[in-house]
């Protein structure tokens, strides 16, 4: 209700040309009714896939309210004037459930720094954003205690906060060669960043992360770090073998891990090429387009 109201507010106060909704949820599009009925053009933005993470969240036993979800999805999308979203794997998807257009404007940073290096010396290797259980933080925990028993030598500094603190906090007790440094801003990555060898993403593959081109991934690349992760399908199609360490399942994990931090020079090379793959979905390149579209929808 309160959206709601700040909503029918704006429309006196502000005189607004465009609505832009983010969800979750969908349903928020509908705040914008009095506006819409007084013809402002109302832009939705989907930038989470409400129905495939209530699968993951409720381990695909709720049917009934990932039906709830589906026609939250249909109602919502068909009130908006506009809609908008971060992949084309994520259009694709959308696209046998709606009939109308989508434009893309991928989640990619703003903040990165162009000179960033590696530290000389003990490989700096980083997870930072939300630490919830279904991304897959834990996953990494026993090939990195294997490999500091090999005597391979690294820091993993984790950044963030999520429900899945506590238990984590358990689990890296007593490893000092693993630093948990809790909550952080956004201009703050940069300077996390800063000098790592290797940032890491660990999803798990389900119909949620299937579709989810993780943006701490993107900020790794744009700030020349290596990248480890899954080889999920929205990762596949932005970035290939040679610009990232990809690995299967939890059973190459530590080979792939101990690949990436014995050789530099690969490292580098795969970064190099991994920015150039960004470069053709970063904000700098695609804030034109977008632009254009949101003109576009005040024309409308």
């Amino acid at each position: 209700m309160f959206s709601f109201y700040q909503s029918t507010k704006a429309l006196i106060v502000d005189k607004p040309d465009l609505y832009i909704i983010n969800n979750m949820p969908n349903a928020l599009v509908f705040t914008a009714l009095i506006p819409r009925v007084f013809g402002v053009p109302v832009l939705l933005d989907v930038h989470d896939l409400m129905p495939e993470l209530c699968e993951i969240v409720f381990s695909g036993k709720d049917s009934f309210l990932k039906k709830v979800l589906l026609l939250e999805e249909r109602l919502s999308f068909n009130f908006a004037d506009h809609l908008m979203t971060v992949s084309k794997p994520v259009v694709r998807l959308l696209s046998t459930r709606s009939k109308k257009k989508f434009h893309i404007t991928h989640n990619s940073p703003s903040n990165f720094s162009e000179n960033n290096n590696e530290l000389e010396g003990i490989p700096k290797i980083v997870f930072h954003g939300n630490i919830h259980e279904r991304y897959g933080i834990q996953r990494i925990l026993e090939p990195l205690t294997n490999l500091a028993a090999q005597g391979r030598s690294f820091v993993f500094h984790i950044h963030g906060k999520g429900p899945y603190v506590n238990k984590l906090n358990n689990l890296i007790k007593g490893h000092d060669y693993i630093k948990f440094h809790g909550e952080f801003a956004p201009h703050d990555v940069p300077n996390i960043l800063q000098g790592a060898a290797l940032g890491v993403i660990m999803n798990y593959p389900n119909r949620s992360n299937d579709f989810a081109l993780p943006v701490k991934m993107l900020e790794y690349v744009a700030n020349n770090v290596a990248v480890i992760c899954p080889k999920l399908p929205v990762i596949q199609e932005y970035f290939t073998e040679d610009s990232v360490f990809y690995f299967n399942d939890d059973s190459d994990l530590q080979s792939v891990i101990e690949l990436a931090l014995s050789n530099e020079q690969l490292r580098i090379e795969k970064t190099k090429i991994a920015f150039q793959k960004y470069t053709e979905i970063a904000w700098e390149n695609e804030k034109h387009s977008y632009l254009t579209f949101i003109e576009a929808c005040n024309d409308n």
